[in-house]
């Protein structure tokens, strides 16, 4: 019996010592504190834009992602200027390869130590030198890549540029990641598929070693579309094989239960064009962008409202996210010079599908964009936002 409740405790101390990301799927603790890093003003916007990306001068802060294993790690994907790591939460920036970039064309390397205008980025929970990532629109390193050491170098897998060059296309854009495998990945187009005039989803199970093209319905328009996982584990709802299509027309929300080999359209609200991620709150609901106002679904994607309560106004959002007790949004679109002055807005994460939206510190900070991407980091307490030409934003929780 002694050996017994000697073993139990064990477990349950291994079991203390490790933690859930977002999604509920179990991982080592992660390291990092941002105490001194320069959102430590609760309830105050900071611009951590590293100070070569020119955030001003072009579309600005496509992206950023935190490493789950040291949230101390950060990297921002800047149009037309890089992909940047901090590893001080932003006090500091440093660009991962030397411009002028080599040319990524595989016709002449598969290799190339510089992505000059990426996408997106994501890193591996469980191996922080492993990252993948998407460039798309502009620049001359387009398409899917990998790196096994940090960033430093980047390979384009053979069989993604064989698959863009016969049947798809290398010019990408949004990059979903399945929660629970981190080589599981659907990649979509801005760019037209080779003889169509539409474009599909392309899918890895090997972190991108094969690849599979599923076609796109024929009523789904040119290109950049809204691409996502409804999968979360934490809720229960949906597995790998379900995802989201949003069309950025009139087209609407498409569904798939089975990888893509059917499709089920949704809702005629439309995605947010080359990008948008989804929002689920800790009640199941799940939020995307949309236009002339964010949406919701309370059944895992199957139906959908707007969420048009007060405060909000009509015009284009590409994401709506939440710290556990507040959600966040702010109108955004992908233009240069600015957009519209104004600021975040917020409302209860509980009650976000009916209250009102006020403007976030009664207005005290506007920004000329809101943000295309938006991520919250739980352990410091940070919510980071991608907003275009208005930069890389963090936000310390009050």
């Amino acid at each position: 019996m002694t050996r017994l409740l000697a073993i139990l405790c064990a477990l349950l101390a291994a079991d203390a010592s490790s933690a859930r990301n977002p999604r509920g799927v179990a991982r080592p603790a992660a390291t990092g504190t941002c105490a001194s890093g320069p959102a430590t003003v609760p309830g105050t916007w900071v611009n951590i834009s590293p100070a070569g990306s020119n955030y001003t001068t072009t579309y600005g802060i496509a992206a950023m992602e935190i490493d789950p294993s040291n949230t101390a790690v950060l990297y921002a994907a800047a149009d037309q200027n890089g992909l940047w790591k901090s590893t001080n939460c932003g006090t500091s920036w440093t660009l991962l390869g030397t411009p002028p970039a080599v040319a990524a064309s595989p016709g002449n390397s598969y290799t190339t130590p510089y992505l000059d205008s990426p996408i997106a980025i994501r890193v591996d929970p469980s191996d922080s030198t492993h990252l993948v990532a998407t460039q798309g629109v502009r620049g001359t390193s387009l398409g899917f890549w990998v790196s096994h050491n940090g960033g430093a170098t980047w390979t384009m897998p053979t069989a993604f540029y064989t698959l863009a060059g016969s049947t798809t296309t290398n010019d990408v854009t949004q990059m979903a990641v399945d929660p629970t495998n981190f080589n599981h990945i659907i990649v979509g187009s801005h760019s037209t598929w080779v003889g169509l005039g539409n474009a599909g989803v392309m899918e890895t199970t090997d972190g991108g070693t094969t690849w599979t093209a599923h076609a796109p319905v024929m009523s789904w328009s040119s290109g950049s579309l809204a691409i996502n996982f409804l999968y979360d584990p934490a809720t229960g709802q949906g597995n790998s094989q379900t995802w989201l299509v949003g069309d950025w027309t009139s087209n609407g929300m498409w569904k798939t239960t089975n990888s893509g080999a059917s499709w089920t359209q949704v809702t005629t609200y439309s995605g947010s064009h080359g990008g948008g991620s989804l929002n689920y709150t800790p009640s199941g609901t799940v939020y995307a962008g949309s236009t002339p106002y964010p949406v919701y679904s309370n059944d895992n994607g199957n139906t959908w409202a707007q969420v048009n309560g007060s405060g909000l106004a009509n015009s284009y959002y590409y994401v709506v996210a939440g710290d556990g007790t507040t959600l966040y949004t702010m109108e955004s679109s992908p233009i240069i010079g600015g957009y519209i002055t104004t600021c975040f807005l917020v409302t209860p994460e509980s009650t976000g599908t009916t209250s009102a939206w006020t403007s976030y510190q009664s207005c005290a900070q506007t920004f000329n964009n809101g943000p295309f991407f938006m991520k919250y980091d739980p352990s410091n307490r940070i919510m980071y936002s991608a907003s275009w030409g208005a930069g890389l934003l963090a936000l310390k929780v009050l």
